[in-house]
C-alpha cells in the first residue's frame, strides 16, 4: 500500500463536537471515547487526514456561540466538510433536532434555547464554500435532521447547501428513536453503539471487498450489522455521488498487515480560550469521513514496476439494441446496478402500471445493486425535471440477477428511470483503479437525440463522445444502447465521468437509465 495521502486535504475542514458531562442530563462516557475514537480513525493511516486537518470540541461551555464559532470554522472549507456529532440529541417543541450541550436542559421548552440546534449545523455548512458535505449524528432522534420527504433541509436544498453537488448524511437513530451506548466494555472504553462499529468495520476492513470503502457501502454495512445484533438501525440520505466518496482504504485487502492505530492523547475539553484557538486552525481546518463529486478520493497507489506511472487509456463505443436478455450477476464481475425494479412489476397486469414509486431502502429511486459492493455510483440528475420511475412490460431489453441487494434476486426486469424537461440526463461516476476496467451503461432515449461524454473527472487525458439521433420514420420509438467504455487513469484517484445529454428534443423527449455493470 502508498504511503502517500489519499487526496489533498489542505481546501477540506471536519468538525467532530461531543458532549459527555451534563449538569441536568445523564452524563455519558461513552461520548467522550467515541468522540476521541472518531478523531483517531480519521486521522489514522487508513483515513489518512492530517492532524491539523480535524478540530475537536470536547464539552463545549455555555459561553461559547458554537453557531457563530461552526460558521467560522467551515468558512476554510472549499472541498468537502464533515460535521460529526455524539452525545443526547433532543426533540424541541417544534419537532426540531437539538444537539445537547453541558448546560442543555429537559424542559421541552428550554431544550432549543440551551442546546445547538441542528438548524445552526445547516447554517454554517449552507455558509462555507464546500461543494461536499457529510453530517454524522450519534445521538437520539437523528433522524429529525432529515425532512418527510426525505430532503436533509428545510427549504429544498439537500443539506442546505444549494452549490452542493453531492452530500451525505447519516444518523444513529431515526426520528423520535433512540441511540444507545455502552455502560462498560471489555476494554473499559465504552463507545457509542454506532461509533463503536463504524469504527470496527473500517478497521478490520471487508474481506473479499473493494480496494476502498466508499460512504454508501460503509452505510449498507452499518444498517446490515447493526439490524442483525438487534441495535438501533442507522438513517441516512445521499445525494449526488456522495455514496461513491471513499471513506478510508480497505484493511483487509492490505497486502501488509494492519498497524494498530496508536492511541491520541485524551481531547482536552473546550474551555474559554477556545475562540481563539478555533480561530487559530480556521484558515485549515478539516474534512472528513464521507461524501464529493469534487474528488472521488481513491487512495493513490505505485503503478507499474520502480514507481512508474501508467499511461491512462479511455475508448468507447455504442451499441444498439432491439431486444436483448442481460445476466448482471454474470456480466458485472466487479459490480452491478439496476435502476427502476420493483418487485410487484413482475405481476403487473398493464403496460405502464401507474403504481407509485416505492419508498426504497437506500435510494428513492429503487436502485438494486450487487451486495456488498458499491463501486458503480449512483446517478444525479442534469436537469430541472424529477427523474421518474417506470416499468414497461412489453420493453424488449431485459434485466435478471442473483446475489441483489435489497431485492436478492430478479428474472424479466424491465424498467427504468427517465428524465425530461430542459437540460435532461444523467451524471455517474466510477472509480478509476488501478487496472483496466469496462462499463457497460445500459441506456435509452425517445424523442430526443442522445450525448454520450466519458472523461476523467478533474480534465486532462483522453475522452470519448458520442451521439445517438432517432430515425425520421421512428420518430415516437423508444431506442435502446450499450455504451462500452474500457478505461484507466493515469492518476488511479481520478474517478471515471460519464454523463448522458438530451440534446435536441422532438416533443416530449426524454432520457433513460436501465443498468449499469462493471468488469
Amino acid at each position: 500500500m502508498s504511503d502517500r495521502p489519499v487526496r489533498d486535504f489542505s481546501r477540506s475542514t471536519a468538525v467532530l463536537v461531543g458532549t459527555a458531562r451534563y449538569r441536568h442530563l445523564r452524563p455519558v462516557e461513552a461520548a467522550e471515547h467515541s468522540l476521541d475514537r472518531m478523531r483517531r480513525l480519521l486521522t489514522g493511516e487508513l483515513c489518512g487526514w492530517p492532524e491539523d486537518r480535524v478540530t475537536v470540541l470536547a464539552d463545549v461551555p455555555g459561553e461559547v456561540n458554537l453557531p457563530d464559532l461552526l460558521v467560522e470554522l467551515f468558512s476554510g472549507a472549499g472541498d468537502t466538510a464533515l460535521f460529526y456529532f455524539v452525545g443526547h440529541g433532543q426533540a424541541d417543541e417544534a419537532d426540531e433536532l437539538c444537539l445537547a450541550l453541558p448546560g442543555t436542559r429537559e424542559d421541552a421548552d428550554r431544550r432549543a434555547t440551551t442546546s445547538l440546534p441542528y438548524k445552526a449545523v445547516r447554517h454554517a455548512l449552507r455558509a462555507s464554500r464546500a461543494t461536499t458535505t457529510i453530517v454524522l449524528l450519534d445521538c437520539c432522534h437523528a433522524g429529525l435532521a432529515v425532512s418527510p420527504d426525505g430532503r436533509l433541509a428545510a427549504g429544498g436544498d439537500l443539506i442546505g447547501l444549494a452549490r452542493t453537488p453531492g452530500g451525505a448524511l447519516i444518523g444513529a437513530a431515526g426520528p423520535y428513536r433512540s441511540a444507545r451506548f455502552e455502560e462498560r466494555s471489555a476494554d473499559g472504553r465504552p463507545h457509542t453503539v454506532f461509533t463503536r462499529c463504524l469504527a470496527e468495520i473500517v478497521e478490520e476492513g471487508v474481506p473479499g471487498g473493494p480496494e476502498v470503502l466508499t460512504v454508501g457501502l460503509l452505510f449498507r454495512l452499518l444498517r446490515d450489522r447493526l439490524e442483525r445484533e438487534g441495535k438501533p438501525v442507522p438513517t441516512g440520505v445521499l445525494s449526488g455521488a456522495a455514496g461513491e466518496f471513499v471513506f478510508a482504504r480497505n484493511a483487509a485487502a492490505r497486502v501488509a498487515p494492519v498497524t494498530p492505530v496508536e492511541q491520541a492523547a485524551p481531547v482536552v475539553p473546550v474551555a474559554a480560550p477556545v475562540r481563539k484557538r478555533a480561530r487559530r486552525f480556521a484558515p485549515a481546518v478539516a474534512l472528513t469521513i464521507a461524501a464529493a463529486l469534487t474528488g472521488y478520493l481513491l487512495a493513490p497507489e505505485v503503478l507499474g514496476g520502480g514507481g512508474t506511472a501508467v499511461a491512462g487509456t479511455l475508448t468507447g463505443s455504442r451499441a444498439s439494441l432491439s431486444s436483448a436478455e442481460v445476466d448482471l450477476s454474470a456480466e458485472g464481475a466487479l459490480d452491478w446496478v439496476q435502476w427502476g425494479y420493483q418487485p410487484s412489476d413482475a405481476t403487473a397486469p398493464e403496460r405502464f402500471p401507474q403504481n407509485p414509486a416505492a419508498r426504497c431502502t437506500y435510494n428513492p429511486y429503487c436502485v438494486v445493486r450487487r451486495a456488498g459492493t458499491l463501486l458503480i455510483g449512483n446517478f444525479a440528475t442534469l436537469g430541472t425535471d424529477p427523474a421518474v420511475r417506470i416499468h414497461d412490460g412489453e420493453q424488449p431489453v431485459s434485466f435478471a440477477w442473483h446475489g441483489g441487494t435489497p431485492y436478492a434476486s430478479a428474472r424479466d426486469a424491465r424498467s427504468v428511470v427517465y428524465q425530461g424537461g430542459p437540460g435532461a440526463g444523467f451524471l455517474i461516476l466510477v472509480p478509476g483503479g488501478t487496472s483496466v476496467r469496462t462499463l457497460r451503461l445500459y441506456a435509452g432515449h425517445h424523442q430526443a437525440a442522445l450525448h454520450c461524454a466519458a472523461s476523467f473527472r478533474d480534465g486532462g487525458g483522453p475522452v470519448y463522445t458520442d451521439d445517438a439521433d432517432i430515425e425520421p420514420n421512428r420518430l415516437n420509438a423508444n431506442y435502446y444502447l450499450v455504451y462500452t467504455i474500457t478505461f484507466r487513469p493515469t492518476d488511479p484517484s481520478r474517478p471515471l465521468e460519464v454523463r448522458l445529454t438530451m440534446t435536441r428534443e422532438y416533443g416530449g423527449g426524454n432520457v433513460a437509465l436501465l443498468a449499469a455493470t462493471l468488469s
